[in-house]
């Protein structure tokens, strides 16, 4: 009887060890998860975002597009990502700490720059899901890029 306790303490003991990393990553997309206007996914301005199908962890890089308070998108070598959308969608993560000169144009309080970041993305709507260390760069950076000639920001 011992034994047959032992292995049934044992069995669950393994049990919990696999589905403590499967709730550690749903407690960790919760936590991540975008703010999104449930409205807005209803008249389908906002895809409903299935965290089944976010990518891992993905460096993007081209122009941070910020043209008016709380619209954000990343124009990168594949097209652009939207990062923010006013009052219906806003990814989770603190964008680009642009230095003097970085963002354009230069001194105004909204506009674009080169900008870098790690971000888990839903790749068929291209919203960005959340994302990380952001990153501002120098223009000449995204100007240099063959890639990013086509999205039109010099």
């Amino acid at each position: 009887m011992r034994i047959a306790c032992a292995l049934v303490a044992l069995a669950s003991t393994q049990a919990r060890a696999v589905q403590a990393p499967a709730e550690a990553r749903a407690a960790a997309d919760a936590a991540s998860a975008p703010y999104v206007d449930e409205t807005a996914v209803e008249r389908g301005m906002v895809p409903k975002l299935d965290v089944s199908k976010v990518s891992k962890p993905t460096r993007l890089c081209g122009w941070w597009d910020n043209a008016t308070p709380g619209n954000v998108w990343l124009h990168d070598r594949r097209g652009e990502w939207t990062i923010a959308m006013q009052g219906m969608y806003e990814a989770n993560g603190d964008g680009p700490d642009f230095k003097p000169g970085q963002q354009l144009p230069v001194g105004a309080p909204h506009g674009y720059g080169c900008a870098c970041i790690t971000a888990r993305v839903d790749r068929s709507s291209r919203f960005v899901y959340s994302f990380t260390d952001a990153k501002a760069l120098p223009p000449k950076v995204c100007r240099a890029d063959p890639g990013l000639k086509k999205s039109g920001f010099k």
